[in-house]
């Protein structure tokens, strides 16, 4: 039987110092995750370098239905 989910939320850390090995090496994540303990977690797993302190002073919204939990990264593009 399928685990039934509370509410999803969608946390958005406009600004971290580290979410890829390039050179330019900060940018914006957006994390689907049902709080922002599990969210931390999901990015960890994704060697983005973010603390709970980052989810906490980014931006929150609860979401409509049960989308699957999920991390988007979003890396600066630089200047070349």
């Amino acid at each position: 039987m399928a685990q039934e989910r509370n509410g999803m939320f969608i946390y958005i850390v406009i600004r971290a110092d580290q979410v890829s090995s390039s050179y330019h090496s900060g940018g914006g994540i957006a994390i689907v995750a049902e709080s922002p303990e599990v969210a931390l977690e999901l990015a960890n797993k994704t060697h983005v370098a973010i603390t709970a302190a980052d989810i906490a002073g980014g931006i929150s919204y609860e979401l409509v239905g049960l989308p699957e939990p999920k991390v988007y990264i979003f890396p600066d593009a630089g200047c070349c």
